[in-house]
């Protein structure tokens, strides 16, 4: 029941959609007022030159693996503030602890599917 809600991350789809065609309206009305002081010179594109070759079976990787860049596997218990928060064995999200008692996490970790 939460577990499949928790997994999912920031805000619903039609608020993001909203929020998206909120700011596209609002850019259009104002790129309608603009009117720039300038022209600028055209450019050339003869002064480019390529610098080298790309290797196509390098391209778009990453020269690391793993999810930690620049850093080191945390051993348990290093962290004592961090905490995970599981529900039926399996870890829904992350908090961190403010209090002898009591943990702060995200708001989306405690919503329920419907």
């Amino acid at each position: 029941m939460w577990g499949s809600r928790a997994q999912q991350s920031g805000p619903d789809r039609g608020g993001a959609c909203l929020l998206a065609a909120f700011l596209l309206c609002f850019s259009l009305l104002h790129a309608q007022d603009y009117t720039p002081s300038q022209t600028p010179p055209p450019t050339s594109n003869t002064s480019l030159k390529p610098r080298g070759r790309v290797q196509k079976e390098l391209c778009g990787k990453t020269k690391f693996q793993g999810k930690i860049y620049g850093g080191q596997i945390a051993k348990a218990e290093r962290w004592p503030w961090q905490a995970s928060l599981i529900f039926r064995g399996r870890h829904i999200c992350g908090a961190v602890l403010i209090d002898k008692t009591w943990l702060l996490s995200a708001a989306h970790c405690f919503q329920r599917s419907s």
